[in-house]
């Protein structure tokens, strides 16, 4: 594959040279010359006289074409050589029956080898005679018929801008049209890009941004000047584009200039330009694009920035990069730095940490800092960070980097008891607790059963039921019917009711009357937040059916909290629906309940026809006050006991 594309790039450069143009009286026509191996003289009407070497036969078929293009893309030879071979294949083709010959093998199945062939045969008859090679292209089938336009047409270009313009109006495909118009402009924009930012006019709106940037870079490559004075014709996002693509063309080869540039730009567009310079120059002379970079007064600009060019320095020269930020005494640019080392997997991660405690104040810039500083050293030395975290200052930044650390150290370390035991080992609090329940929701992941035996010999402390009921609910995602089983066995209490209803929950999810079934067998026909849990899931997926089930329940708080359930489902789309259901409800302190949900549901929605529901209605006056005030505030649902909720 990149033999065929250096093949075809050494067509599109070199055949050029080869073919000459040469003008025949102003008649409109004009013949190519060529000498390669032989002599070929050929016209635009696609007269041709040889005077062959004799050394290779003539090809006269598809199948013939199909195999000499194949010893080509197979050759292992490349540059002019290659070209050479190319060009004399086609002087070899049948010139009676040329075109026929290439539109039979055109029309065959072809591979993507064959594709890039064909087309680097087109690309040198295109240089040799761009108009035949255009109605020979109109003749070919999709896709090797747009490949093959796209070379006669830039062809054409290079030397008849205008005839290539009028084929244009000839193409009934606007994607078409569209892309080959793009050709043409890039094309006249190499030799006279003002024309081609005046022929912008006249392009399709979603493809003006790619050309004005595909002109500015090439003509800044080659005068930048010229193409400075060519934005005071652009205007919005048109000038934004060529600014752009002049900044980038300037910084290959001179980032300084680039920079001055840029930060001459008034556009929005200049913070991404910054980005591109810096890491290009921190390639080239990194302590000047970090002094550059250290200038910008926008505070999160400038430590991006910094950052940016500290990691290039450090990819292409860890040492000397290392040495500079440990050197450094402003603390901004030091924090940047560090930041940027921290990343890199086997940094002086000690070293780093060390300086950021004694020299960058704490505060948002340092928080982030900790984070990915211990991400990258718990990867390369988690006994170390363990060592090393105490000396953090107490508070939530401390707290959020032990909770990471333990997670991390877990699920990378070898020997999972190690950082278990560490994390069991802290003081008990909350940092502790939270640890410790990021450990088993990694172990739960992949060995539930496991992990909630070594819950369940945890020492009884607050943090017990949390971590349990989260392996519980992991578990429970994976199978819940085993989770079910392994509850059943626990003592009556609150946290086995509620493993119990979260994976009774799952099931409903896919199976409801599984979950019901699996209800009834455990006794809790008539428990209410069981029941509820599963009738939500039910309800959401087939309401109907869920109703149904409900309407034939005893009654009792099961049945009423089933219905207040539909009731909610309904109340966002069909309040009147709703209404409906609530009021089956038997208990009066429930069905107000409900009654008072629907209509904050159905406020939300429309006000005034739920504001109007609710004055006629036999609701308590202190709720009709208090909503139409908007002072109410639903009930608490909360049954944890643990919060005012």
């Amino acid at each position: 594959m990149l033999l065929v594309l250096a093949g075809l790039a050494a067509v599109g450069f070199v055949a050029g040279r080869i073919f000459a143009p040469q003008p025949d009286g102003g008649k409109g026509q004009f013949k190519m010359a060529v000498r390669v191996g032989g002599d070929f003289a050929a016209s635009r009407d696609g007269a041709a006289s040889t005077r062959s070497s004799g050394k290779l036969p003539p090809v006269k078929s598809a199948t013939e074409l199909r195999d000499e293009l194949k010893k080509l893309r197979e050759s292992p030879r490349i540059g002019l050589k290659s070209l050479k071979e190319w060009v004399s294949l086609l002087e070899r083709l049948d010139a009676s029956n040329t075109a026929a010959l290439i539109r039979d093998y055109a029309q065959e199945t072809l591979t993507p080898g064959d594709m890039h062939g064909l087309r680097a045969l087109f690309d040198a008859m295109a240089e040799k005679d761009p108009d035949a090679a255009w109605n020979l292209a109109l003749t070919l089938q999709p896709p090797m018929k747009n490949s093959a336009l796209q070379a006669a047409m830039t062809a054409l270009a290079k030397n008849f801008p205008d005839a290539a313009l009028a084929k244009l109006d000839g193409i009934a495909s606007p994607t078409l049209r569209h892309s080959l118009r793009s050709s043409v402009l890039q094309t006249i924009a190499q030799n006279d890009p003002q024309r081609a930012i005046a022929l912008l006019e006249d392009a399709p709106e979603a493809r003006k941004n790619s050309l004005v940037s595909t002109v500015f870079f090439n003509w800044a490559r080659r005068d930048m000047q010229a193409a400075q004075a060519g934005l005071a014709g652009l205007d919005g996002d048109l000038r934004k584009r060529a600014m752009n693509a002049i900044t980038h063309a300037i910084t290959e080869t001179d980032p300084a200039a680039a920079w001055k540039f840029a930060t001459e730009d008034t556009s929005d567009s200049k913070d991404t330009n910054y980005y591109s310079i810096i890491s290009r120059w921190a390639q080239i002379d990194p302590e000047a694009a970090l002094e550059a970079a250290s200038t910008l007064e926008d505070k999160r600009n400038r430590e991006q920035l910094l950052s940016t060019a500290f990691a290039t320095w450090a990819y292409a020269d860890y040492e000397a990069a290392f040495q500079h930020v440990m050197d450094l005494s402003d603390p901004v640019v030091l924090a940047s730095g560090i930041s940027a080392l921290a990343d890199i997997p086997g940094t002086n991660s000690a070293a780093l940490f060390d300086a950021l405690l004694d020299r960058v104040p704490v505060g948002e810039q340092f928080n982030r800092i900790v984070d990915s500083l211990i991400r990258q050293w718990t990867s390369d030395n988690p006994r170390e960070v363990a060592a090393a975290l105490g000396q953090l200052p107490p508070g939530q930044t401390l707290s959020d980097a032990i909770v990471q650390f333990a997670s991390q150290w877990y699920e990378e370390a070898d020997d999972k008891n190690e950082p278990l035991q560490w994390a069991l080992a802290m003081p008990s609090g909350e940092t502790r607790s939270n640890a410790l329940e990021r450990i088993f929701d990694e172990w739960a992941g992949k060995d539930p059963i496991a992990a909630m035996t070594a819950a369940m010999k945890l020492p009884d402390e607050e943090s017990k039921d949390d971590i349990v009921n989260s392996i519980a609910s992991i578990w429970g995602n994976k199978d819940p019917q085993a989770v079910i089983k392994w509850a059943s066995q626990l003592p009556e209490g609150e946290q086995r009711k509620e493993i119990i209803e979260g994976a009774l929950g799952t099931v409903a999810g896919n199976d409801p009357r599984k979950a019901i079934e699996m209800l009834n067998s455990l006794g809790l026909s008539g428990d209410a937040d069981a029941t509820g849990r599963i009738v939500s899931r039910w309800v959401d997926n087939d309401v109907d059916a869920a109703s149904a089930w409900i309407k034939a329940l005893p009654d009792g708080e099961a049945r009423n909290n089933s219905l207040k359930t539909v009731a909610d489902h309904f109340a966002g789309d069909d309040p009147e629906t709703a209404i409906e259901w609530a009021q089956i409800i038997t208990d009066s302190e429930s069905r107000t309940s409900a009654l008072k949900s629907v209509a904050r549901t159905w406020r939300r929605h429309d006000t005034e026809a739920a504001l109007a529901w609710v004055a006629s209605s036999n609701l308590p006056e202190d709720f009709k006050t208090s909503f139409a005030n908007g002072t109410d505030k639903p009930e608490s649902t909360c049954r944890c006991g643990k919060c005012d909720k």
